[in-house]
This record gives C-alpha cells, structure tokens and sequence, in this order.
C-alpha cells in the first residue's frame, strides 16, 4: 500500500511544482505601505551547519503549499515547494510530499519512521535538488532502507498553524544522495503561502 502512495504522489511533485509556480494573487505581491513580503512568508533550514534561507518572491509561488488537498480515492495530501527562483528549474529547491488515509492535523509530528512521539503516514517523502542539481532525499523508513541501506530515518516536520492563506511549522532529519552522501537538515521553519 505505501509503495503504491509513494509512486502515484512522487510522480504528482513536478505537476505541483509547475502549479505553484505559475500561481500568483493580485499580481502585486506588496501591501499598501509596499513591503514585498507583508504576509512575512520565509524558508529557512541548516544544512550540515550551514544556513539555507529561500527568500520570498513577490508572487509568494516560491514559497507554498496545500494541506489536506484530497484525491480521487479519497488520499489526504500535504505538498510543500520551496525554491530560490522559480524561473530557475532543476535546482535550488525543496519539496515535502505526504500522503494518508486519514487527515493531517496542525501540532502533530509526522516522521518517515513510527515512533511513540510521531506518526508515520503513508507517504513521507523530502526531495532537494542543491546547486548543482544534485538529487538528496528521504522516504518512509521501509522505502528509504532499501534505497541507502545505512541511513536513518530520522526525519520529521510539524505544522504548526493552518490557515486558509498560510502554513507554518518545523522540520528537521537526513537526506541522501547515493554518490555524495548525507546532508543533516536542523532547525528547519517555513511559514508558506497556502494554495488550495
């Protein structure tokens, strides 16, 4: 069952991307006063001890997600699409797919593996392309073990506030790369314009 999550929303990550890039409100992106960011949207990450910060685009498409979208057989959907330039593909960029049976709720902890402190959904995946191009990721734990069998599933996020405009949370954990190793990602915040 979680395989056959895993393949159908890995394969919906470029749909989403090419959608939430192409997204926009009013065009504008400033509030009266014409501050680029007045929603205060960022994304913000160390990794291997070195700070990764997205900066917000005026269209805030760099910076978004959905939570809870749901599919034709009912799956329940978190996307999360963070890039530095949206007019650049192929690198610089982070996505977050998750994928249950059930809800997602604000304040839990979803991780790629089950522990008495989080819950493991059907579908945990985290994908970054670096500067490079350069493929680093994470799945469930019984996915990623046969991918990089001495990796740890150790990674989590957490929303922390859903509103119909934004997202807000934490994340933290591994990811890898079968030639280049392991990136460790700490002290991980967002908070993402929300699409639905």
């Amino acid at each position: 069952m979680a395989m056959h999550f895993f393949f159908r929303i890995f394969l919906l990550i470029p749909c989403f991307l090419f959608v939430s890039c192409s997204s926009s409100d009013d065009g504008t992106g400033t509030d009266a006063d014409g501050n680029d960011n007045p929603d205060g949207y960022y994304f913000r990450v160390n990794m291997d001890n070195e700070p990764l910060t997205y900066e917000y685009d005026v269209s805030g498409a760099n910076l978004s997600g959905n939570f809870n979208n749901t599919t034709n057989d009912g799956t329940y959907v978190v996307s999360i699409a963070c890039t530095q330039n949206i007019r650049e593909s192929g690198k610089n960029n982070m996505v977050f797919s998750l994928a249950s049976d059930v809800p997602f709720v604000a304040g839990t902890t979803y991780s790629n593996a089950a522990s008495p402190t989080t819950v493991e959904p059907d579908l945990f995946v985290v994908a970054y392309l670096d500067g490079q191009g350069r493929l680093y990721n994470t799945y469930n734990e019984n996915v990623l073990l046969l991918t990089f069998p001495d990796a740890m599933a150790n990674s989590w996020i957490r929303f922390t506030e859903v509103t119909d405009i934004y997202m807000e949370g934490a994340f933290s954990g591994s990811i890898y790369n079968a030639e280049n190793g392991t990136i460790s990602l700490t002290e991980g915040e967002f908070k993402l314009k929300r699409f639905k």
